[in-house]
């Protein structure tokens, strides 16, 4: 373990840059420390002096971490810390609230426009209900993670895995809403003399309709999860890196 690694945690914490930037330049810093410390103790001083003297000519201070991560964020996320706490909030709940606007309306006009959705019947609804709120989230992880670039190690994966069990539930309530609907084609067929044919068609219609939605849903959610857990995983590798070296 490297001396000087209670500075560079310490550092780490007040470091806000994305991966891989921060591990690079975390172990750039380590990198400068090492080499100062070696020279201080090649001109004579003792250990704990030439250790101080490597930390204080790197200067660590929270003006110079605030510099540094001024030249390694991206520009939405500069503009982002331009922002107040509270108007960041509101910039972020609205950006979310118009890609939800969004996903509701184009939804929306799907069902009223009478096409498969609207086939599909009241069995679709538990499917699009799972597969807007997977979407919903899915979207949020990938705007933390690439937009605001939000890397805390500590937040990477809270409601990931809710993102692919929406994309696991939406063929499971399919068919299970498939299976109510002939349940109740059956009981149609009991009083539908010489209607049989016509209970039969729409049932095979509605349950088509529904498992092509909860089979797109699920693609859909699938890829964003996966979109999200292939940077997560990046960064989590980067993240171990630095633990280990520091």
């Amino acid at each position: 373990m490297s001396r000087f690694a209670d500075v560079l945690r310490r550092a780490d914490e007040r470091l806000i840059i994305p991966q891989p930037a921060r591990s690079r330049v975390l172990l750039e810093i380590r990198a400068d420390m090492e080499d100062l410390y070696a020279a201080y103790r090649e001109r004579g001083a003792g250990e704990a002096e030439a250790e101080q003297r490597a930390v204080e000519a790197c200067d660590l201070s929270n003006e110079a971490l605030a510099a540094l991560a001024a030249v390694h964020n991206g520009p939405w996320r500069r503009f982002l810390d331009g922002l107040s706490r509270q108007s960041r909030n509101r910039l972020e709940r609205g950006v979310l609230l118009g890609l939800s606007l969004f996903v509701l309306a184009v939804c929306g006009r799907l069902v009223l426009g009478g096409g498969f959705i609207h086939d599909a019947g009241p069995a679709a609804w538990p499917v699009l209900a799972v597969l807007l709120g997977g979407l919903a989230l899915g979207g949020s992880k990938l705007y933390q993670i690439h937009l605001r670039q939000d890397h805390d190690p500590r937040r990477l994966r809270r409601r990931q895995s809710v993102v692919m069990a929406a994309a696991i539930a939406q063929p499971l309530l399919a068919l299970a809403g498939n299976g109510l609907a002939l349940f109740f084609a059956n009981m149609r067929l009991i009083t539908a003399a010489g209607d049989e044919g016509r209970v039969i068609m729409t049932w095979l219609i509605a349950g088509a309709a529904t498992l092509i939605i909860a089979l797109g849903g699920a693609v859909a959610c699938a890829l964003l999860w996966y979109l999200a857990e292939t940077r997560i995983v990046a960064i989590e590798a980067d993240e171990a890196v630095l633990a280990t070296s520091t």
